[in-house]
């Protein structure tokens, strides 16, 4: 199965350590980046990624809208939450939005 990802951060270089760390995984077939919400649906549109990079800090809390309408999509995207703070409550909010994995970043 060849896989496209999706990586969402407001780091150019977060985006880019993530995409050296997966993009030589035999089973990665495109990784694209998003660092603002309206680019994350864009890029989602045009690319339909199988995976979702989410970092749950974008501006304006819009990680959660992203993340919910990931879910009411209903196309079965597999979402990683991502966060580099801790914020009581966040983990467990990701996870019940539809995240399937939250790691620290």
């Amino acid at each position: 199965m060849n896989m496209r990802v999706l990586i969402v951060d407001t780091s150019i270089a977060i985006i880019q350590r993530l995409k050296d760390l997966i993009s030589p995984l035999e089973f990665i077939q495109d990784v694209d980046m998003a660092l603002s919400y309206e680019d994350a649906k864009a890029g989602f549109s045009s690319a339909l990624p199988e995976a979702v990079l989410l970092d749950m800090e974008l501006p304006a809390k819009k990680s959660f809208d992203f993340l919910s309408e990931l879910k009411a999509s209903d196309l079965g995207i597999l979402v990683i939450a991502m966060a580099g703070t801790a914020v009581e409550g966040l983990k467990e909010k990701s996870l019940a939005l539809g995240a399937r994995y939250f790691i620290d970043k």
